[in-house]
C-alpha cells in the first residue's frame, strides 16, 4: 500500500471508530469528522455541489453516515432519531440524488 492509501485507510479506520463510540450523551463534533471524511472521499460533497443538490446539514450528516455503510441502529443512535427514521431519511436523501440524476 503506499502512503497516501495507507492515511485515507487509517483515517477512515479511526473516523468511522470515532463514529461508533458516540453516545447520546457524546458531544459530536462534525467538523473534524467532516474533514477526516472530506479526506477519505475528497470528491463527495463537490459532486453533490456539482449536481446542485441542496442539502440540509443534518442530511449531510445523514449522507456522510451511508457513504461510510454504517449500520441504521448506530446512525439511528448518532442522530438520536428512531431507527424507523433513518430509513425515511434514506429513502428522501435517495430521492433528492435521483431527482437531480435525472436533470444531469
Amino acid at each position: 500500500m503506499d502512503k497516501k492509501n495507507d492515511t485515507i485507510y487509517t483515517t477512515k479506520k479511526r473516523l468511522i471508530k470515532t463514529i461508533l463510540s458516540i453516545n447520546n450523551s457524546t458531544f459530536i463534533d462534525w467538523e473534524t469528522i467532516r474533514e477526516d471524511f472530506n479526506t477519505v472521499y475528497p470528491n463527495f460533497f463537490t459532486a453533490i455541489l456539482i449536481k446542485d443538490i441542496d442539502l440540509s446539514t443534518k442530511e449531510e450528516h445523514f449522507a456522510m453516515l451511508e457513504k461510510l455503510h454504517i449500520n441504521t441502529h448506530t446512525i439511528a443512535r448518532v442522530l438520536d432519531i428512531l431507527p424507523d427514521s433513518v430509513y425515511t431519511n434514506r429513502y428522501r436523501l435517495n430521492k433528492k440524488f435521483k431527482k437531480s440524476d435525472m436533470y444531469s
